[in-house]
């Protein structure tokens, strides 16, 4: 993943920098122009208020200042609207369109990466499994269950037949429940994933993902049955196909970390973390439609 340069482009930081202040300039003097009509519009106010009535000269003022007020407003729209005929006019630098373009779009896949390997990270880590509610597991054992090759989603949650999560790999067709659960779940649960098991003649393998584990007696009839359990250990060994021992050092370079420096004082994403994570989530959507 390349990050952009200036030479890539035909430019080079001075040229960019000369480009931008030269926007920043115009930009600057639209706002002026919106000022300096709303500042005669006040001179001409008080002057027509003070000649056609017999008010003081300082309730002349007041009396302007408030129906100035109400000319800011499209005074700063007439100077956008200036702004937009001028900028379609003389253009903007195509070369600088066409680099800004491009440094977002390698920020955003950076972002991506970024969010994916913190994702894999806490996946291996026990804390953050128990952090999630039961709707927020079964979707994390859906995306890992895709991530170990099976293609897998979560059923509705109305007509499920018990099963959280339906998986299939290789030709096998596998029903998954799901239990957050902060204690070992006991055989009544096993016993109802049989049940849920009886009427889906589609199904060829169980698996019972419980976080905290089963009891003896669970794990026995669960043994007898084919079903599978994996317990938050199990978890996070299977979690260990993302191999993140080290955090990848595009995550870690000057320009990169001033992007993000740039867009959080911007305001443009004020919660990093969500937005990574909303992205992660678009990428998944993507991939499942």
């Amino acid at each position: 993943m390349k990050e952009p340069v200036p030479e890539d482009f035909g430019l080079t930081s001075s040229e960019i920098k000369r480009l931008e202040q030269d926007e920043y300039r115009k930009e600057n003097l639209w706002v002026h122009v919106g000022w300096s009509i709303s500042l005669v519009g006040f001179i001409l106010i008080v002057g027509l208020i003070y000649d056609r009535t017999e008010l003081s000269v300082l309730g002349a003022i007041l009396f302007g200042i408030i129906l100035s007020l109400f000319m800011l407003f499209p005074a700063m729209l007439v100077a956008l609207a200036l702004q937009g005929v001028v900028s379609l006019v003389w253009g903007k630098d195509r070369r600088l369109m066409a680099y800004r373009d491009a440094r977002r779009e390698w920020v955003d896949r950076v972002r991506m990466k970024e969010a994916e390997w913190r994702l894999a990270l806490n996946r291996q880590k026990r804390d953050w499994w128990r952090s999630l509610d039961g709707w927020e597991f079964e979707q994390e054992v859906t995306n890992l269950l895709r991530d170990l090759g099976y293609q897998a989603y979560v059923t509705p949650r109305s007509g499920d037949d018990g099963l959280d999560v339906m998986a299939s790999k290789d030709g096998d067709q596998v029903g998954v429940q799901c239990k957050a659960h902060g204690k070992p779940v006991g055989p009544r649960v096993v016993r109802e994933l049989l049940g849920a098991l009886a009427s889906r003649s589609d199904v060829q393998k169980a698996i019972l993902v419980a976080l905290s584990g089963t009891t003896d007696g669970a794990t026995r009839l669960a043994r007898r049955n084919g079903i599978e359990v994996w317990d938050g250990q199990r978890l996070i060994q299977e979690s260990t196909i993302y191999n993140i021992s080290t955090k990848p050092e595009l995550f870690q370079t000057d320009t990169y970390r001033r992007e993000i420096e740039m867009s959080r004082r911007a305001g443009v994403h004020r919660n990093v973390e969500k937005h990574l994570e909303r992205l992660v989530e678009q990428a998944v959507a993507k991939e499942v439609r």
